[in-house]
């Protein structure tokens, strides 16, 4: 089996896990629109399912942001090939705190210098905007325009050093839609 792995960037706050669990709650199942699922450990089905029933409970807490740990989830893609199922490839996403990225302290850390070097080392980078600061960027709010700066400074570090594929992707986009 082929695998990959994509470095998902972004500060504290700008939806790394959510996405992880949104993709996941997606694809997990078989739909009309395609013809594979994803799979991930059990351990791992039963945080992202947790996570996602979170983001969409009105009044439920969102999933706490990730403070401590690394954490890579391991999809496996399965297609349904006749009567048989083929695993030609996983994607390993790689989810940290995104206090690594703008927090001077925390970037000192061993943890942080080697996930720095496995993400010059990636198949792909996932660079996360957060859209709610785009959207404050965009109604005039002269501190948003700071924010952002400092929340892509390293990410635009690790681009510049790599040669990998690299999306760039604006999240909580229903803040953004119709503006």
């Amino acid at each position: 089996m082929n695998k990959y792995k994509v470095h998902m960037m972004g500060a504290s706050g700008s939806g790394k896990t959510v996405l992880v669990a949104s993709l996941y709650h997606r694809l997990s199942m078989l739909g009309p629109d395609r013809s594979f699922i994803i799979k991930v450990p059990p351990e791992d089905a039963i945080k992202l399912n947790d996570a996602f029933a979170r983001i969409e409970a009105k009044d439920a807490e969102w999933p706490p942001p990730t403070r401590t740990e690394i954490h890579e989830w391991d999809f496996s893609f399965r297609v349904e090939v006749g009567e048989s199922r083929v695993e030609p490839f996983q994607i390993t996403y790689v989810d940290y705190p995104g206090g690594f990225l703008t927090n001077p302290l925390a970037a000192e850390s061993s943890e942080a210098k080697a996930l720095l070097e496995d993400m010059t080392a990636a198949h792909g980078l996932l660079v996360l905007l957060n859209g709610q600061t785009v959207s404050e960027l965009m109604a005039g709010q002269a501190n948003a325009g700071r924010v952002l700066a400092k929340d892509l400074a390293y990410p635009l570090f690790v681009v510049s050093d790599t040669v990998c594929p690299v999306q760039f992707a604006v999240t909580k986009w229903g803040l953004l839609e119709g503006k």
